[in-house]
């Protein structure tokens, strides 16, 4: 999961882990202009409570977007850390589905070098 700036609000990406995003795919489907990854300090101002590297798709329904890779509707379920680095939640795939109620489409793809989304250090979005 990975939360992005969509023009001029935040929304949330969920894929596998061990995938990388396709922003222009993202971009597409959302039908937007713009879609960058939010910087660390973005993270820590929206979810204050929050490791901004454990925010999860339940932090804030009210006011992010959830967009789910449909890779992951063939899995039975689906896990991610929920505030900290240390408590991870798992839901069935439908169950997640229904409650974050996510916009779906094919956004994301194996690493070709088993990278995580980007080739940069996420400090590099600081800012």
């Amino acid at each position: 999961m990975f939360v992005v700036r969509v023009d001029d609000r935040f929304a949330m990406a969920v894929f596998p882990v061990e995938w990388q995003v396709d922003l222009e795919k993202l971009i597409g489907m959302l039908q937007v202009e713009e879609i960058r990854p939010a910087t660390f300090r973005e993270v820590e101002r929206l979810f204050p409570d929050y490791d901004p590297d454990a925010v999860s798709p339940f932090t804030n329904l009210s006011q992010l977007r959830t967009c789910l890779d449909v890779s992951l509707l063939e899995n039975e379920s689906i896990a991610f850390q929920i505030g900290t680095r240390r408590h991870i939640l798992r839901f069935e795939i439908e169950d997640f589905a229904l409650l974050s109620c996510p916009c779906l489409g094919d956004f994301s793809s194996t690493a070709p070098n088993g990278d995580f989304f980007i080739d940069r250090h996420p400090s590099e979005f600081l800012v």
